[in-house]
């Protein structure tokens, strides 16, 4: 656990870090607690920076998706990052509890937009065929 403790230190002496800085540090070989495997989770996907210690390919695309979070969920300290060290697994796990907004169109906004005169059109058509 101390070398995690460590990391944290290396990090607490700047006034603005964030977990970009900590993914770039693992990525340089520049952290005291070398993860076996380590993951970061954002929008309910858990994304690899290191397997079997081995660093991810994609462990770029991984910091660019961190480095696109709000600040409060990328910067620390913060209320939502749950960071999670097993030192005798050589595990390191950041939820960032980030989940993205959805955009989400209303059926009332674009099936049913018709005009009175429309409605009473479609509804005498309606008749017409089921009465």
């Amino acid at each position: 656990m101390n070398s995690v403790l460590n990391d944290l230190e290396l990090f607490t002496d700047q006034s603005d870090w964030s977990l970009v800085d900590w993914l770039l540090a693992i990525k340089n070989k520049a952290v005291a607690f070398d993860p076996k495997y380590c993951a970061v989770r954002i929008d309910h996907e858990w994304l690899n920076v290191v397997n079997g210690g081995v660093l991810s390919p994609d462990i770029d695309t991984v910091i660019d998706k961190v480095k696109s979070l709000p600040t409060e969920y990328r910067n620390f300290p913060n209320d939502y990052t749950e960071i999670k060290a097993d030192v005798f697994e050589r595990e390191l796990f950041f939820n960032t509890h980030y989940v993205a907004k959805r955009q989400y169109k209303s059926i009332e906004n674009t099936l049913f937009r018709v005009s009175p005169k429309q409605f009473l059109s479609i509804f005498t058509d309606f008749l017409s065929v089921y009465a």
